[in-house]
C-alpha cells in the first residue's frame, strides 16, 4: 500500500544504506508513498518529466515516465502515488505510478489523515517479532564424535543406516583406546556392520564413511 505522508516526512528520511537499500521512517520500511500538493515546477526530458510537488511543508520531486500525455500541468493540485527511489541529485524522489488532479477538499483530507497516521502510527516504534533461529538437529554420528572428542560417556543410540559404519568405527576407536595415528584398514578391521558385498562395493562404503569422519574431524590422513 501507499503510505500517506507529507513532504516534510519524506525529507527527514535518511538515505538507505548499501546493506539494506530500503527507506525507513522511524524504523518502519517504506517503499511507496502518496502525497497531495501543487505542481510548483516541471521539466521535460527525453524519457521523462520531472515535477516538483509543494504541499506547504516541503518540496518533493516526482518523476513521470509517460512523455506522450503529461498527467498534470504547472499549478495543478495533484494526488501522487509512487515508489521511493534515490537519485544522484536528491536524497529521495517519487517514481510516479499514478497522478490524479484533485480539488482543494482532497488536500485538506490528505493533510489531516497524514498527520494523524504520523502521530499515532509512523512516529511510534515499529513492532516486530524476533523469529527464533532454527536449531540444527545433531545426528547420532555428530553426537558420538562430540562425546568422544570431549572424553564423555558415549551415547547409546541406534544410528541410521548410512551412519552405521562410521558410528561403529568411532565406537571401536574410542572403546579400544586406539592411538591417534592409525591406518584406516586397521580401524575398521573389527567392524561387522558392513553386510556381505563385493570388494568394490565394500571399499566404496569404507571410503564414504572415512570421508564423513574426516569432515567431522574424527579421523585424518597421515
Amino acid at each position: 500500500s501507499y503510505v500517506k505522508v507529507l513532504a516534510c516526512h519524506l525529507l527527514q528520511i535518511p538515505a538507505p544504506t548499501s546493506d539494506e537499500m530500503f527507506y525507513r521512517l522511524h524504523g518502519r520500511i517504506i517503499t511507496r508513498a502518496q502525497l497531495v500538493g501543487v505542481v510548483a515546477s516541471m521539466q521535460h526530458k527525453t524519457d521523462r518529466t520531472e515535477y516538483l510537488l509543494d504541499d506547504g511543508t516541503g518540496e518533493v520531486c516526482f518523476v513521470d515516465w509517460q512523455t506522450d500525455a503529461p498527467p498534470c500541468q504547472l499549478g495543478d493540485l495533484v494526488h501522487v502515488f509512487g515508489r521511493l527511489k534515490p537519485s544522484w541529485e536528491r536524497r529521495v524522489e517519487l517514481h510516479a505510478t499514478k497522478v490524479v488532479v484533485v480539488d482543494p477538499n482532497a488536500e485538506m483530507l490528505h493533510w489531516a489523515q497524514a498527520q494523524l497516521l504520523y502521530q499515532h502510527v509512523y512516529n511510534q516504534p515499529a513492532p516486530y517479532v524476533e523469529a527464533p533461529l532454527p536449531t540444527p538437529r545433531e545426528s547420532t554420528l555428530e553426537a558420538l564424535c562430540r562425546h568422544a572428542f570431549l572424553g564423555l560417556p558415549l551415547p547409546v543410540e541406534t544410528p541410521m543406516v548410512d551412519d552405521a559404519l562410521p558410528v561403529a568405527i568411532v565406537m571401536h576407536l574410542a572403546q579400544d583406546n586406539a592411538p591417534s595415528s592409525i591406518r584406516f584398514r586397521d580401524a575398521v578391521a573389527d567392524v561387522v556392520v558392513v553386510p556381505d558385498m563385493g570388494a568394490s562395493a565394500r571399499l566404496g562404503r569404507f571410503r564414504k564413511a572415512f570421508a564423513r569422519l574426516r569432515r567431522l574431524g574424527a579421523l585424518y590422513l597421515q
